[in-house]
Order: C-alpha cells, then structure tokens, then sequence
C-alpha cells in the first residue's frame, strides 16, 4: 500500500486492505490483532459490503447476495447442491 500511495503520489489513487467478507459480522467487532496494530481500521480497511460497494458503487454487495441466491437455486433445482 504504502509502494501504490507513493508512485501514485499526485492522483486521486485510494489504497486499502480489503477482505471480501467480515468474519466478525460487523465493523465495531473486528478484532484481527495483527491488522489492528498495523492498520487504521477506520481510514485503511474495507470488509465485506464496505469493499464491494467501492468496487462497483452502492448496492453492489446486495446486488451479489441477490446473484448468489439465484445460482443457488438453479443449482438446487438441477440437484447440484
């Protein structure tokens, strides 16, 4: 992150640590130590709905909920799941 924010210096360039799902279920009861002491949980870390929404924009992260469901239906009715 820190190598990106340097030679990107003068653009608008954003750099964070991203986790596609939050084990932790919501932000205020994230406790990863490592990332904690090394990391501004606030400015720096995106987890779960927060990094898909600023990926693809808001809604994103339910927009794939809602993708997922339907896979998992047509699966279901095929006898793959």
């Amino acid at each position: 992150m820190l190598y990106f924010k340097i030679i990107k210096y003068n653009s608008k360039a954003e750099a964070y640590l991203a986790f596609p799902y939050n084990p932790f279920i919501k932000r205020e009861l994230y406790s990863h130590s490592f990332t904690l002491r090394i990391m501004d949980i606030e400015k720096e870390v995106l987890t779960g709905e927060e990094m898909w929404d600023k990926i693809g924009g808001k809604g994103t992260f339910d927009e794939l909920l809602k993708i997922l469901e339907e896979v998992k239906e047509e699966l279901k009715a095929k006898g793959k799941v």
